[in-house]
């Protein structure tokens, strides 16, 4: 699915005006409905709410939330932010509709002050996509009120007053601290670029898309290389199995993994190949591995190296595979850097695809990327310390990270997924896919490694690199909510991840 940004956004809203035909004033009202829905099933009509409106749109949505609140009994009152400044068409006939049956439950800033009222929920409706950065008085002041105030819950409609929907990194100095901070944030149709980002948590909370309606077709007229990775998606591209197919279809992998004390994470790699569909799979892992190999991972084909405790670059010749995985455990020692020049030299000459994580990151980052000529089917995984050690940056926050990887795809030409809470494959035909959907049961050690076992997985089985990046994520996302629902988020291991990866082709293949 498209990912849109805060113009293309309203272009959506208008095109939906134009063509359902809807007025703007009723699109109001049924993206306030549908807020509503999400309000109800957070709030009780005990709790007292006070919905601090805006003058633009936002505040529309406000004034119809609060008003369709009061009509459902609860104990609901407006605080107008900038009462004197003109208002919207919309946020106009919200506030005549509201005083025309509520108007006693309207309060200024100064009762709201001075007020022994004791509010429990906010609602913030103040600035919606339309903020200018840096914001001003009286504003800021308000803001920094709200924030000050006793709220049990904050919940922010469409973007939290004074968060960006957008971040431009000239201006990101500019947001510092004076914005909403919600425990979650109902936002219209689609996330807002600036979600993606961990810096964006402390202002949203959690966050939840509200569907309000809008002319799904504005999708096939509109231009976007970013897109949300979608199950339909992914179902679409994941290798079929017939009656007549097997191991030979399905690809040989080869996995180059482990050293002495990190065995496991060679173990936990293998599986997951194993696992995500791979015909074959051989590993390639020094002598003090290999009783460990054998004994957790029988299906796997274990291959000889001299190297007793790190591998060594002993001859190999990788053209009977179908796609190659290197890095997790296998160190940084010199002998297991030249095998690695190798393995990248030989996927390039044979044009076979290759996946790099963890540790062969870490040494193409010491010796130096400009060093390197990638195969043409290649993907990377750094997380963001990997990241920034490989391309030699030093990041200041997610933001600046995004816009390196967007360059360094296309300048290196290979495929970059950028592990996060939030992870972004970046090609460098310049498209961009976004895994919202994930869960921090992820954030354990091995996780990684399962990751990269589920990419070459894909790779072995013929998929291009960006559709087995794309569906090596999503694979990887969904076992992980599987762990978080069946395990536990702090209990969940990299084990558990293997069994999620069962779990979510157990259930793609009955549907």
């Amino acid at each position: 699915m498209k990912f849109l940004n805060t113009n293309q956004l309203r272009e959506w809203d208008e095109f939906t005006i134009n063509n359902e035909p809807i007025s703007s004033i009723k699109l109001v009202e049924r993206a306030s409905q549908n807020a509503v829905n999400y309000i109800k099933e957070t709030c009780n009509t005990l709790q007292t709410i006070l919905v601090v409106c805006g003058n633009g749109n936002n505040g529309a949505d406000g004034l119809c939330i609060a008003y369709l609140l009061a009509q459902s009994h609860y104990k609901v009152r407006v605080l107008l932010a900038n009462p004197l400044k003109p208002y919207t068409d919309e946020a106009s006939f919200y506030l005549e509709q509201f005083k025309s049956q509520y108007s006693d439950l309207l309060i200024t800033e100064e009762n709201f002050e001075n007020d022994n009222t004791h509010f429990d929920v906010l609602i913030d409706c103040i600035l919606g996509v339309g903020l200018s950065l840096p914001l001003k008085s009286p504003l800021c002041e308000l803001i920094n009120k709200l924030n000050k105030a006793n709220f049990e819950t904050v919940i922010a409609i469409d973007v939290p007053s004074g968060f960006p929907s957008e971040i431009d990194l000239k201006e990101w100095h500019l947001v510092q601290d004076t914005f909403i901070h919600a425990n979650l944030t109902l936002t219209f149709q689609q996330l807002k670029p600036s979600f993606l980002f961990p810096e964006s948590e402390t202002a949203t909370g959690l966050v939840k898309v509200v569907d309000i309606g809008l002319d799904k077709t504005f999708l096939n007229k509109i231009e976007s290389n970013q897109f949300l990775i979608t199950q339909e998606q992914v179902t679409a591209i994941i290798p079929k199995r017939t009656k007549f197919c097997h191991k030979g279809t399905f690809g040989h992998a080869l996995l180059i993994a482990g050293q002495k004390g990190m065995c496991g994470a060679a173990s936990l790699s293998a599986k997951a190949i194993v696992k995500s569909g791979s015909g074959k799979t051989s590993i390639l892992s020094p002598e003090s591995c290999y009783q460990v190999l054998q004994t957790l991972v029988p299906e796997a084909i274990v291959l000889d190296n001299s190297g007793k405790d790190f591998l060594l670059n002993d001859p190999i010749d990788i053209r009977c595979y179908s796609a190659v995985g290197i890095g997790p455990g296998i160190g940084t020692n010199e002998a297991t850097l030249a095998l690695l020049l190798e393995i990248i030299a030989q996927c390039k000459r044979y044009n076979i695809p290759l996946a790099i994580d963890a540790d062969a990151l870490n040494m193409i980052g010491k010796i130096g990327i400009d060093s390197i000529v990638f195969p043409q089917q290649c993907v990377l995984t750094p997380h963001p310390k990997e990241f920034d050690n490989l391309f030699k940056v030093q990041c200041k926050n997610a933001i600046q990270r995004a816009e390196f990887a967007k360059h360094f795809s296309c300048d290196y030409g290979v495929s970059i997924v950028l592990k996060d809470s939030i992870s972004i494959l970046y090609n460098p035909n310049q498209t961009e896919y976004i895994l919202y959907d994930s869960s921090p049961s992820l954030a354990k050690g091995g996780s990684g490694d399962v990751l990269l076992g589920i990419i070459t997985a894909q790779l072995a089985q013929g998929l291009r690199v960006s559709d087995a990046a794309l569906l090596g994520v999503y694979i990887h996302a969904q076992s992980g909510i599987w762990c978080a629902q069946n395990r536990g988020i702090a209990s969940s291991t990299a084990m558990d991840l293997l069994d999620g990866i069962n779990q979510f082709y157990l259930q793609t293949e009955i549907h």
